[in-house]
């Protein structure tokens, strides 16, 4: 960004990016414990916050010292990661009990709803006591200290000088990467994977920065937000039910294996499979809707 220094009545790109950032770590630390706690949507609630933190430093990295952004992006990885785990895990019990449910000859056989989630609520169970676990270590101990001491006095870097509202042609340049990225929604789940990341790196960066005061970016960018966010659900969505459909043809090997009927598990399977055709085929409306907004959105 090139366009100069704020006037002095208006705030600097720093401004409300800093702005952002206090917000998101006080909310960082007000969903920390049910998240450790195990509480219903804490570790979910707490995930996103830890999202939102690295999507907002890494979208708006160049009005920061170059090495400190780096280092507690890194720092925020490790911590989000790890609650990343849990969050799967969740997902895919509650994924499975939908489906057991929705199934009748799934539902009235204890057998499947033990072979597919019930190992996944064990690995749920685990992967939380890790959580709790690292929480305690000094390395983690000192990233919550950096991340306070950075919100509290930010590294600014001379481009925080300019102003806010330039940060809106940086946000647009990276909803464009994701309409670019999101042509190919038939790609490998390693592709998909890279624009799910891409558009809720996007989306999360356009919430953070919605702190601001009113006016400088107003409702035309929280629809850019919005549409990202769908490409992000969709291919989100696809993914879970592939892993899913992935996990039936396990179970449906060792329920074969135990002289179990299999049957069940080719309804299952074959539902999994069509949710997950139904949430890639919703991509390209939502790339034309991100596209859109887009447009009505460029400065």
């Amino acid at each position: 960004m090139t366009v100069g220094k704020a006037a002095a009545s208006e705030p600097t790109a720093g401004d409300v990016v800093t702005a952002a950032l206090r917000d998101l770590v006080q909310s960082f630390d007000q969903t920390e414990s049910a998240a450790l706690a195990g509480e219903l949507d804490g570790v979910h609630q707490h995930r996103t916050i830890v999202r939102r933190l690295r999507s907002v430093l890494g979208v708006f990295r160049d009005l920061f010292d170059p090495f400190a952004v780096k280092e507690l992006r890194r720092s925020l990885q490790e911590w989000g990661t790890a609650l990343g785990v849990v969050r799967d895990h969740e997902v895919a019990a509650q994924l499975a009990d939908a489906l057991v449910a929705d199934v009748d000859a799934a539902a009235s056989d204890a057998r499947v709803s033990t072979r597919l989630a019930a190992p996944v609520r064990d690995a749920t169970l685990a992967a939380h006591h890790r959580v709790v676990e690292i929480h305690d270590l000094e390395r983690l101990r000192q990233m919550r200290r950096r991340l306070h001491e950075f919100a509290a006095d930010p590294p600014l870097s001379a481009a925080a000088a300019e102003p806010g509202t330039t940060l809106r042609i940086l946000l647009i340049d990276e909803a464009e990467r994701v309409v670019r990225e999101a042509k190919r929604p038939t790609a490998s789940l390693h592709v998909q994977h890279a624009v799910r990341k891409r558009a809720r790196r996007v989306a999360h960066a356009i919430e953070g920065a919605m702190t601001d005061p009113p006016g400088i970016f107003g409702d035309s960018l929280r629809a850019v937000a919005k549409a990202a966010h769908r490409i992000q659900s969709a291919l989100g969505d696809h993914r879970d039910a592939v892993l899913l459909a992935d996990r039936i043809d396990q179970a449906r090997t060792l329920a074969g294996r135990a002289g179990e009927g299999t049957l069940v598990y080719d309804e299952l399977d074959a539902r999994a499979r069509a949710f997950a055709d139904e949430r890639l085929r919703a991509v390209r409306p939502a790339r034309k809707k991100l596209a859109t907004a887009i447009e009505r959105a460029a400065p």
